[in-house]
């Protein structure tokens, strides 16, 4: 008997990874860090050559900044520390982005990438294909 499984997802948003080149940039804190993929509800981002384990006590610490995005657009959150690893922290926003936010940055990255996954991966993507075509012509 063939049981079809269905995946589950723990994650109840769609996050946006963005190419290091086009990252928005979160000031929170004590500075400017760049972002690396966001939802609604959630922000990652990356704090270089900082450890940034203080912001994880004491938990859940609640921190609050701005988003600038490419276009300029600014947006406020605030939100708590979920999660910190190596030299990047994940707040889970209680005041995030809208819905309309995200879809308009999807659609940035559409037209900017053609794509929602990193460069590198669709390099790598190109270099999984038949050598012959589709067709093996």
């Amino acid at each position: 008997m063939n049981q079809m499984r269905q995946a589950k997802h723990p994650r109840s948003f769609f996050r946006l990874e963005y190419p290091e080149s086009v990252r928005p940039k979160i000031f929170v804190d004590d500075g400017m860090y760049t972002v690396i993929n966001l939802s609604e509800e959630g922000v990652k981002f990356v704090r270089p050559g900082r450890n940034p384990e203080h912001l994880a006590e004491p938990s859940p610490k609640v921190l609050t900044g701005k988003i600038l995005f490419q276009n300029d657009e600014v947006w406020d959150v605030k939100g708590h520390v979920l999660r910190v690893e190596d030299q990047t922290v994940v707040l889970k926003l209680s005041q995030g982005l809208s819905f309309g936010k995200i879809m308009a940055e999807q659609r940035f990255l559409l037209k900017r990438f053609g794509n929602l996954r990193q460069p590198t991966e669709v390099l790598q993507a190109s270099a999984d294909l038949p050598a012959k075509g589709i067709h093996g012509k």
